[in-house]
């Protein structure tokens, strides 16, 4: 890869960063009105929030560990999975299917989530989601052809999309269930995503450099079965937030 591909990231990541921080100081009072919004405005202490933060890990350790692993499942795609397409020699602009493939599934399976979440809970409906969508990334350790892995990328797809939306329900009744604490389930539940984003890409480049792509997606799925596993296992069936009982 061109080194000088990369000098341009970092020069756009910074001018980047440079209007971000220009939003952040022409837009600081927008919304501070009334008589209590300097009150509000008033950051918390690293202290109080390190214990709010510890507190809410304590009651929604499993919901929060499946969306760092959510993160890096979906990292994997988008970091090798056009690597992976443009490995395989003869289909030329057909590579762009394989990556379709995942792409797909999201606008026709999300809107039967409802359906299952009813049926099943949010959280096992995202937790099973998640693990179906797993095992066919096995199927990568015996094969490697592009349709196999159109295939294979389309049905994993297929059924990780009942995660997201029942997970992001879920984390909208603990909202609903605990005001108090709305920035920080927010907060915290952004932090473990950003985490996943962050690592999934370093672990997928450090697979694929050393064991190939269609490899790095079955140890993926690997990873995400055993995972997933001791989370069904280990989950309470009901999450308690405040005094009241949340599924």
């Amino acid at each position: 890869v061109d080194p000088q591909i990369f000098v341009l990231m970092w020069i756009m990541i910074f001018i980047s960063f440079l209007f971000f921080l220009s939003l952040i100081f022409w837009t600081k009072d927008t919304f501070l009105t009334g008589p209590s919004a300097k009150e509000e405005a008033q950051p918390k202490s690293f202290t109080r929030e390190a214990i709010a933060w510890s507190k809410l890990f304590r009651v929604i350790w499993s919901p929060l560990i499946f969306i760092c692993f959510f993160a890096i499942y979906d990292s994997f795609f988008y970091t090798i999975g056009p690597l992976m397409a443009e490995s395989y020699q003869g289909i030329g602009i057909y590579s762009g299917l394989i990556l379709a493939a995942y792409w797909v599934p999201t606008f026709l399976v999300s809107m039967f989530t409802q359906r299952l979440t009813r049926r099943f809970g949010k959280k096992r409906t995202a937790y099973f989601g998640l693990l179906i969508a797993a095992l066919p990334l096995l199927i990568f350790f015996v094969g490697d052809s592009p349709v196999l892995a159109a295939a294979i990328f389309f049905v994993s797809a297929s059924f990780s999309s009942f995660s997201v939306p029942a997970i992001s329900s879920a984390y909208t009744d603990y909202i609903n269930e605990a005001h108090k604490y709305e920035e920080e389930i927010e907060a915290i539940s952004d932090f473990l995503d950003n985490l996943g984003y962050i690592v999934g890409p370093i672990i997928a480049g450090v697979l694929a450099d050393r064991v190939g792509y269609e490899f790095s997606f079955g140890w993926l799925g690997i990873g995400l079965i055993v995972t997933l596993l001791l989370l069904v296992k280990l989950t309470p069936k009901h999450i308690r937030i405040s005094n009241r009982v949340i599924d």
